[in-house]
């Protein structure tokens, strides 16, 4: 946890004090959250992170000419009975 923190301290230190970013990285390596719990806007401007929603226009045209590609099968099957080993 501790290597989370110092990581984490680092990366904002730029844009933080350096008190100012190691108090955050204390609340993010602190485990009240789950390594795979999204932090949203609100709670990150919460905790003090600069924080700026919605793609500007100019990436939403580029992204436009990028379309993601649609999944024709699904990547999990679900089995309708048990599996016995055999």
């Amino acid at each position: 946890m501790d290597q989370i923190r110092r990581a984490a301290c680092e990366l904002m230190d730029q844009r933080q004090t350096e008190e100012g970013s190691c108090a955050i990285a204390d609340v993010l390596a602190s485990g009240k959250w789950t390594h795979d719990y999204p932090i949203t806007a609100h709670e990150a401007k919460q905790l003090g992170l600069p924080v700026s929603v919605g793609i500007p226009k100019e990436v939403r045209e580029i992204m436009a000419l990028f379309p993601r590609p649609t999944r024709r099968s699904r990547t999990v099957e679900f089995l309708p009975a048990r599996l016995t080993r055999g």
